[in-house]
C-alpha cells in the first residue's frame, strides 16, 4: 500500500514502469504480485502478457506470488508420472481442476532474440488495445541483440540491449500518445524487470553504484523506476537462529505522472517453499505465511494515515469520515491489530475498502477498471 501511494496510486496505466535491483531482491515476485492484483480486480476479464527473455515462466513461483497461471495438460501428466515413480497417488479430479484454474487470460511471448521479442510486444499493443491490462517484460537486461545472436560466445559486442530498447521505446511512444479506435487511449501498463549491475567506483569500499542494465536506454520512457534492495534478516524465533525472510527496501528512483523520485520505505518478505506443482487452494489457505506480507504493511499504512485507529477497547475503521467498522480483540488474538490483520487476510471486500480509503486519505483518485 505504501508503494502504491508513493507511485500515485500504483503502477501506471498508459505507460511503462521499471522494477530493478540486485539478485534476490524480489523483482520478479513484486511483478507477479502485481499481475495477481490484476486478476483479483478484473477476474475473468483479466489479461496479462509475459514476454520471457530469460527463462520460461515459473508457474509455481507465480502462483505463490498470487499470479494464478494454469498448468498445461502435458505438464500435469508429467507431474502425475513423477508422483507414480515416488509411489504417491495420482491427482484427483479436484486437484486437476485446481491446477488448470486461471482467472482471465495469460499469454506468453517468446522470440529468437531480443528484437523479435520486443517486436512481438509492439504487435500486441497494436492489436489488443485495452482488452489487456498488463504487459511484463522479464527481463530487459537479458534481451539478446541480433548482433550478439550472430557472434560466437567469445566475440565482443558493443552497446548490448540499449540499441534495441531505444528503438522499441521510440515505436511505443505513438501507441500511448495517439487515440485508438473510437478515440480510446491505450491504458496498458508495461512493467519491465531489470537487473542492477555493480560498478566499482575506485573507492576503498568497493561497489557504490548499481545502475540497471541497459544504461539509460529506457530512462526517458519510464514513468517510474523502483529500485529494490535487501534489508535486515527476519527470524522466526526470539533467539534469532532460524532465518525465515528479509526486509525489502524500495525507493522510487524516477517518478512522473503522479509521483516523484525519492520516496522510500520497506516491506517484509518471507521465504517461499519450493514445490511444483502448486495448488491454488493451498496458496489461498496460507494467507501471509510467505512472500510479501502485504496485510501487515497495509495495517501499518492504515494506522499512519488514520484509517485504522484505536478508540477505547475498540479498533475503528473510518470510511469517508464515518466509523463503519469496530472490533474488539477477543481471546484468540494477542492484540486488536492482530485481529484486524486476520480479518483483512480473510475478507477481500474489507481489504479493498481499506485500500481505497488509504488512497482517499492520501488525496489520490484511482480507477482500477
Amino acid at each position: 500500500m505504501g508503494l502504491d501511494i508513493a507511485l500515485g496510486g500504483g503502477f501506471h496505466a498508459g505507460g511503462g514502469d521499471q522494477v530493478y535491483g540486485i539478485g534476490s531482491s524480489g523483482k520478479t515476485y513484486l511483478t507477479f504480485k502485481t499481475a495477481g492484483q490484476v486478476q483479483k480486480h478484473y477476474g475473468n476479464d483479466a489479461c496479462v502478457i509475459v514476454a520471457c527473455a530469460e527463462t520460461r515462466l515459473d508457474k509455481g513461483f507465480a502462483r505463490h506470488a498470487g499470479f494464478c497461471v494454469a498448468y498445461e495438460d502435458e505438464e500435469i501428466a508429467q507431474f502425475d508420472t513423477q508422483r507414480q515413480v515416488m509411489g504417491w497417488p495420482a491427482f484427483t479430479p479436484e486437484e486437476v481442476a485446481d491446477l488448470k484454474l486461471q482467472p482471465g487470460y495469460v499469454g506468453i511471448i517468446r522470440g529468437a532474440n531480443g528484437a523479435d521479442l520486443l517486436e512481438g510486444t509492439i504487435e500486441l499493443m497494436r492489436d489488443v488495445g485495452n482488452s489487456c491490462q498488463l504487459l511484463i517484460i522479464d527481463s530487459l537486461g537479458a534481451l539478446l541483440t541480433p548482433d550478439q545472436d550472430k557472434k560466437e560466445v567469445g566475440d565482443r559486442t558493443y552497446g548490448g540491449s540499449s540499441g534495441i530498447i531505444t528503438t522499441w521505446q521510440n515505436k511505443i511512444y505513438p501507441l500511448f500518445m495517439m487515440d485508438g479506435a473510437a478515440g480510446v487511449k491505450l491504458e496498458l501498463t508495461v512493467l519491465g524487470i531489470n537487473q542492477a549491475r555493480a560498478v566499482i567506483d575506485g573507492g576503498p569500499r568497493g561497489p557504490k553504484t548499481r545502475p540497471a542494465a541497459g544504461a539509460f536506454s529506457w530512462t526517458h520512457a519510464q514513468l517510474a523506476s523502483v529500485e529494490l534492495k535487501i534489508g535486515e534478516t527476519l527470524y522466526s524465533d526470539a533467539s534469532k537462529t532460524v532465518k525465515n525472510g528479509h526486509e525489502i527496501k524500495w525507493e522510487i528512483r524516477k517518478g512522473k505522472a503522479g509521483t516523484r523520485d525519492g520516496f522510500k520505505s520497506t516491506y517484509n518478505w518471507y521465504h517461499i517453499p519450493k514445490e511444483d506443482p502448486v495448488f491454488w487452494s493451498n496458496v489461498l489457505a496460507h494467507g501471509i505465511e510467505y512472500g510479501i506480507d502485504a496485510v501487515t504493511e497495509l495495517v501499518e499504512t492504515s494506522k499512519n494515515l488514520g484509517v485504522l485507529r484505536t478508540g477505547g477497547p475498540w479498533l475503528v475503521f473510518s470510511e469517508a469520515g464515518q466509523d463503519v467498522h469496530k472490533i474488539q480483540k477477543g481471546e484468540e488474538f494477542d492484540s486488536v491489530w492482530e485481529k484486524i490483520a486476520h480479518q483483512i487476510a480473510n475478507d477481500p471486500d474489507l481489504d479493498a475498502r481499506i485500500r481505497m480509503e488509504c488512497l482517499r486519505q492520501a488525496n489520490l483518485v484511482v480507477r482500477y477498471r
